[in-house]
C-alpha cells in the first residue's frame, strides 16, 4: 500500500469518524460501563457464571456498531457517490476501512479485558480474548454483508440485535446452525475455543470475501 493511498484511506476514516459525531463514542461508553458492572462479580471470589455471559452478550455484538456507521456514508447517504469518485480501489473504502474499525474495536476490547483481569486471580485474559475475537470477527463479516444488502443502518442494527437476542437468550436453539455463542459460565481454554470455532472463522472470512466482491461490483448506489 503506497503512502498516497494510505493518506487517502486515513482521510476517509477521519471523515467517517467526524460524520459519526457522538455515535463514535458509544462503544467507549458501553465498555466503560461494562468494566464498572464487572466489579460486581469480581474481587475476593469471581462469579464467572454471571461475568462471562454479561461480557459475551455485549462485546462481540457491539463490534457491529462502528462497522455499520463507517459504511453509512458509502451505502446510504446522498453524498455516498462522492466516495466512489476517489481515485482509490473500492477495497480501501470497504474492506480496509472497516478492518481499521474492527482492529480499533479489538484494541478497546483488549483494554476492557485487561481491566477485568486485574481484579481476577485466575488467568482468564487469553481465553476470553480468543473467544471474543472470533465472535467479533463473525459479527464483522455478518454486519458487512447485511449492510451491503440492506443499505440501511437502521435495518442492519435491527438484524444484528435480532440475531444477538434470539441466539443469546435461546442459547442458540433457534438458528443452531448459525449460532456463535458458547453460553459458557466457566473459562474455556483457547485451544478448545479454536476447535469449537473452526467453522465460524471460515464463515467469517467468506462473508468478508463475498462483501468485498459485492462492493466492487457496484456501478452506482441508487
Amino acid at each position: 500500500m503506497s503512502s498516497k493511498k494510505l493518506r487517502k484511506l486515513g482521510y476517509i476514516i477521519y471523515m467517517d469518524i467526524k460524520e459519526m459525531g457522538y455515535l463514535f463514542s458509544v462503544p467507549f461508553i458501553l465498555h466503560f460501563l461494562l468494566v464498572l458492572c464487572s466489579r460486581l462479580f469480581t474481587g475476593e471470589s469471581t462469579q464467572f457464571d454471571k461475568l462471562i455471559p454479561m461480557m459475551e452478550g455485549i462485546i462481540p455484538a457491539l463490534c457491529s456498531w462502528w462497522i455499520i456507521f463507517s459504511l453509512k456514508n458509502v451505502l446510504e447517504d446522498e453524498g455516498g457517490e462522492t466516495l466512489f469518485s476517489y481515485s482509490i480501489d473500492r477495497k480501501y473504502i470497504g474492506l480496509y476501512k472497516t478492518l481499521f474499525f474492527f482492529l480499533l474495536y479489538m484494541l478497546l476490547s483488549s483494554i476492557t479485558l485487561l481491566l477485568v483481569q486485574l481484579r481476577i486471580k485466575e488467568p482468564v485474559y487469553a481465553a476470553l480474548w480468543v473467544q471474543f475475537f472470533i465472535q467479533s470477527l463473525y459479527f464483522y463479516g455478518f454486519t458487512f454483508i447485511v449492510m451491503l444488502f440492506t443499505r440501511k443502518s437502521e435495518w442492519s442494527l435491527f438484524l444484528v440485535l435480532s440475531y444477538t437476542s434470539t441466539q443469546f437468550i435461546t442459547e442458540g436453539k433457534i438458528f443452531w446452525f448459525a449460532n456463535i455463542y458458547l453460553n459458557n459460565e466457566q473459562i474455556i481454554l483457547p485451544r478448545e475455543v479454536f476447535i469449537k470455532y473452526s467453522l465460524c472463522m471460515i464463515v467469517s472470512v467468506l462473508l468478508l470475501l463475498i462483501s468485498t466482491i459485492k462492493l466492487n461490483r457496484y456501478s452506482n448506489f441508487k
